[in-house]
């Protein structure tokens, strides 16, 4: 009965959802700009708005000005996309639907993309004209119209003199003759190109409207119209009367609207997957939102073994029940039952979130919540790639990821799980010079908690149990620095450095292999005094990492080439994709360095990492980089593990036959050195722990459903959630296999 209230409470709030979307007003939408420094917007009154971001809806009477910015629009509901160059003013004078919408352009240039609408009246005024718009793609300044498809009617506001211009046309109101002038395709190509959209996309605009009916008074349609029979001749008894038109009844068109709805909002997954080695079935609702630049998506599942109508044969994460929202039997009589009841409703709320997302990393405000594929804090030197959703959906976590940047100074903060908080930090940053200069400096701290809270309380490995009795902490800290030296769609390249180091605090003193460790902050592993006989003390730093570099793009390639430089057990990117499935190895690895500082495994690294990034005519993504490193032992150079290896390959809709699509990720560390079985990654496999694998194949059967294979890695786990070791006291994997039938209705 609980599981059966909440999924409708569930079901009621999608609803509701729904209902409030469908009832936004018109509005244009604002959907891209460069900087929010180089944008000004007034409202309706004339009052300037002191914070806009992306998905702004702007209403009649609203006035944009770009300045050393372009911006993107999108009129909502009409569907028109419209693109501003710098130095341009634009007011929205009047929006009515998709039937009617007026705007005008006191100054500048810009590009509109109109969708073609029966009945509609879409108008751009200027100073000294009107372009009558309709289904069409153009340019436009107050004194000159180029039309690159489709038709516009273009009028001298002052003569009244009306062209209609069509594709590969422009006219010029200030030229000696208002008439059309031809372009030809390398001008036509020019002027798109100076005006190319970069957010929005016009192929992905609604299709067409049905074309309208032939008028038969028109001489470019001479058919003969239907005859009319003549009222006096009697009707033929042998022909039988057609059907009457059917009334159109109210009760029927708000149903229709209301499935429409619906079906603009629910997906579904039904299908079977591999949690652990177990083979579970699956039924899985996923209502999902959109409402400008925010999307939402709920994740309602039920993952069972035989029935699914009996709750106790559902998959439990972590043994967790996350339908029952604190009504579980097991806090009945417990000192804080309340307060358990409470966090339990609270995290089997969270669970049910499958992501909220408005706008994009380094755009002037964006967060994240829910399932995150990829977290970077600052330039990476702590975190960098880092993915809550890693295990998805053996383990399910709710992270968080929030940046704010308002020119001279901005912050931004990550955590992994709400539900279940371990692992979080931030960065600060400002621009000292001026919010317009390009040098930037920034500080940043990443911290977890208890990265040993998930090793078994019966490990037997020696380090594994020093650290599940230590219980540390680990604390790493950075500073960063970076210059942007050009940054245009074209070419851009930013300098940056970075300065990190880890220290660690343990809660409990331990002792491994007869060294006793006590408890406290282990200042020393970071900083620490050494004594000389015949000399002044000398302070040695250790577990630190440094790296500078550069990133950017040329054209279509983005890249980043930077070198790096560590000591002990940290590493920059400390915190990496494949990090919530070694924090017991990497708390274990600690309690090594902490019983012996001067092992060589725990030398310096010295190496340099390069990735590069492409698409390929908009069909196939490749994303690939490698982290080189080597060491100076005895005076000698060799090469060092701890290299990293990141693929990544994407192949889009409608370009394999059958129209298969997918997609396949391999990231991994300490990748040369298993490949040679060498040291101690004798036996070590390439899918492992350390191994982010993930694959996926689409098959469009239908309009609305989609069969789906997936293949990932993932680790053992125990039904508490605690991480299986082997003997050599790496994490045991296994291998997910998910088929599934995706609906969208």
């Amino acid at each position: 009965m609980l599981q059966r209230r909440a999924t409708s409470f569930a079901l009621i709030v999608l609803l509701l959802g729904g209902a409030l979307g469908a009832a936004a007003d018109e509005a244009a939408v604002l959907e891209y700009f460069d900087d929010d420094r180089e944008l000004t917007i007034y409202d309706d009154e004339q009052f300037k708005l002191e914070f806009f971001s992306f998905g702004e809806r702007l209403e009649e009477g609203y006035q944009v000005i770009t300045h050393n910015s372009s911006a993107e629009l999108r009129l909502d509901p009409n569907g028109s996309l419209i693109r501003m160059a710098p130095d341009t003013v634009l007011t929205i004078e009047h929006l009515d639907g998709e039937e009617e919408a007026v705007l005008n352009l006191d100054e500048g240039r810009l590009r509109s993309v109109a969708r073609r609408m029966q009945g509609s009246d879409f108008e751009i005024r200027t100073p000294a004209t009107t372009a009558g718009v309709r289904g069409t793609d153009f340019s436009l300044t107050p004194q000159e119209l180029a039309v690159f498809e489709g038709e516009v009617e273009f009028t001298d506001r002052e003569t009244g003199e009306t062209l209609q211009l069509g594709a590969g046309r422009r006219a010029d109101i200030t030229a000696p003759t208002f008439e059309p002038i031809p372009m030809d395709p390398a001008e036509i190509e020019e002027r798109r190109s100076e005006q190319e959209f970069r957010q929005l996309d016009p192929q992905a605009m609604p299709t067409e409207d049905p074309a309208e009916p032939e008028d038969p008074d028109d001489p470019e349609h001479p058919e003969d119209p239907d005859p009319v029979a003549d009222p006096a001749t009697p009707a033929d008894p042998t022909v039988p009367e057609g059907p009457a038109d059917p009334v159109e009844d109210p009760e029927d068109t708000l149903m229709t609207g209301v499935m429409e709805g619906l079906a603009d909002v629910l997906a579904m997954e039904i299908g079977s997957t591999t949690i652990a080695g177990e083979t579970y079935s699956k039924a899985i609702l996923q209502p999902t939102f959109e409402i400008g630049r925010l999307r939402t998506a709920l994740y309602l599942p039920i993952i069972y073994r035989h029935n699914l109508f009996d709750p106790d044969d559902w998959y439990q994460p972590r043994g967790n029940n996350e339908w029952s929202f604190g009504t579980d039997e097991k806090f009945a009589g417990e000192d804080n039952e309340w307060f358990l009841r409470a966090e339990d409703f609270l995290r089997d709320l969270l669970l049910k979130i499958r992501y909220i997302e408005f706008a994009e990393q380094r755009d002037p405000f964006f967060f994240k919540l829910g399932n995150i594929e990829s977290m970077t804090l600052g330039h990476g030197s702590l975190m960098r790639d880092y993915a809550n959703d890693s295990e998805f959906p053996a383990v399910r976590r709710v992270g968080f990821n929030l940046g704010l940047d308002r020119g001279s100074v901005g912050i931004e903060t990550v955590a992994n799980d709400l539900a279940n908080p371990a692992l979080f930090g931030g960065r600060l940053y400002t621009r000292p010079l001026g919010a317009d200069t390009a040098f930037a400096v920034g500080a940043s701290a990443v911290t977890d908690i208890s990265p040993a809270n998930e090793i078994s309380a019966e490990e037997t490995g020696e380090s594994l149990r020093a650290a599940r009795e230590a219980d540390p902490l680990i604390l790493t800290a950075a500073a960063d620095v970076d210059i942007s030296v050009i940054e245009t769609d074209v070419l851009s390249i930013v300098l940056f450095g970075d300065a990190a180091g880890l220290i660690p605090m343990l809660r409990n003193e331990t002792v491994i292999d007869g060294v006793t460790i006590e408890r406290g902050w282990e200042r020393d592993a970071f900083l620490e005094r050494v004594e000389h006989a015949d000399a002044e003390d000398e302070l040695r730093v250790r577990n630190y990492g440094l790296m500078s570099g550069v990133f950017g793009n040329v054209a279509f390639l983005d890249y980043r080439l930077e070198f790096r430089h560590s000591n002990g057990v940290f590493r920059p990117g400390y915190f990496g994709s494949e990090y919530d499935r070694i924090r017991g190895t990497r708390a274990a690895e600690l309690m090594d360095y902490l019983r012996d500082p001067d092992q060589a495994r725990f030398g310096n690294t010295t190496g340099i990492y390069g990735e590069a990034g492409f698409d390929i005519l908009n069909a196939v993504r490749f994303d690939g980089g490698y982290f080189w490193p080597w060491r100076f032992e005895n005076g000698d150079l060799t090469y060092g593990d701890r290299d990293e290896l990141k693929l990544k390959l994407a192949i889009r809709e409608d370009i394999l036959p059958l129209g298969f699509y997918g997609s396949v990720q391999y990231r991994r560390t300490e990748f040369i050195p298993t490949l040679l079985d060498r040291g101690h990654f004798t036996d070590a496999s390439l899918f492992d722990a350390n191994t982010v694998f993930r694959g996926e194949v689409v098959y469009p059967a239908a309009p609305i459903l989609d069969i789906v294979g997936q293949v990932t890695t993932t680790v053992s786990r125990d039904a508490d959630g605690s991480v299986r070791y082997d003997e050599h006291g790496r994490p045991e994997w296994s291998p997910s296999f998910t088929v599934e039938t995706r609906i969208g209705f």
